[in-house]
């Protein structure tokens, strides 16, 4: 699905435009089963190219292998955005929003709020990205921020709520 045509582009490549109109130096993108066919759409100044060894456990290996580059990397992590390729109707303005709620209160993590509960896209404050690690199967953290709803700000993003999970959900496309 990350490559199906969006705008013009894969969608990975215009989500990732998206992203990076806000953070153009620092943005990890992690890959699993396709990542040879994905790679060339994302390789670009400002991207680091991961690739998660253990994709079929699910999301939360993906996410453990983003949170294991930053905690070994050396430097310092600061707050980091989680964003998922298939949420096509997020825009740049709509992760900025986010960003903005991170600001205001940056000891919270901050959660795309749709479908009656906080979940992907997320901002964590660095304290918590140790806590990732201990994720797993394939769903991400929103089961775990669903538990501390104190530690939350939730953001309202309907967009968000619209995935291209299932064949079903994705455009027609003519090829």
């Amino acid at each position: 699905k990350q490559l199906i045509p969006l705008e013009g582009k894969p969608l990975i490549t215009t989500v990732l435009d998206r992203i990076m109109a806000l953070v153009p130096a620092k943005v990890l993108v992690v890959l699993g089963a396709h990542q040879k066919l994905i790679s060339p759409s994302c390789k670009r100044k400002g991207v680091t190219l991961l690739v998660n060894q253990d994709w079929s456990e699910g999301l939360s290996s993906s996410i453990r292998t983003a949170v294991n580059h930053l905690l070994q990397s050396g430097a310092t992590p600061g707050p980091t955005l989680f964003c998922l390729v298939d949420q096509p109707y997020l825009q740049t303005t709509h992760y900025q929003k986010l960003i903005d709620a991170s600001r205001q209160a940056p000891t919270k993590i901050i959660a795309a709020y749709y479908h009656g509960r906080p979940a992907a896209p997320m901002l964590f404050p660095a304290s918590y990205l140790p806590q990732l690690l201990t994720l797993t199967g394939d769903r991400g953290a929103g089961k775990w921020v669903r538990s501390i709803p104190q530690s939350v700000i939730e953001v309202a993003l309907p967009e968000a709520g619209i995935d291209w999970d299932q064949p079903s959900d994705l455009p027609q496309v003519t090829l």
